[in-house]
């Protein structure tokens, strides 16, 4: 398996209403071949179906994949920090609101 992605209704609705991809993930000897962009665009499209309000995810602020959502047209916004056991660890979001070409509403 090179890598997967699970997406489903927003769990957050005070950070933003619409879908949430909640992870997406490739194996290293994966990376950089267009699979990631695949599974965003799969994903993405199934989930607009659902749910045309748009698209939200909440990443670690220290997440070195940062770089992707942002090429994947992700716009940038706050999120609330995240309580890994006894540590609140920064979070940043990222949001599309038109992930697809269809008219966020």
């Amino acid at each position: 398996m090179a890598g997967f992605a699970s997406a489903g209704p927003g769990r957050q609705t005070e950070f933003f209403e619409g879908a949430e991809l909640y992870a997406i993930y490739l194996r290293p000897e994966f990376e950089r071949q267009g699979i990631g962009r695949a599974l965003f665009r799969a994903v993405v499209t199934e989930l607009i179906e659902a749910n045309p309000w748009g698209l939200y995810l909440t990443a670690l602020s220290a997440n070195p994949n940062r770089r992707f959502y942002r090429s994947m047209g992700g716009r940038e916004v706050n999120a609330p920090d995240i309580q890994l056991g006894i540590l609140s660890c920064p979070q940043v979001g990222f949001v599309w609101n038109d992930p697809v070409g269809h008219p966020a509403r």
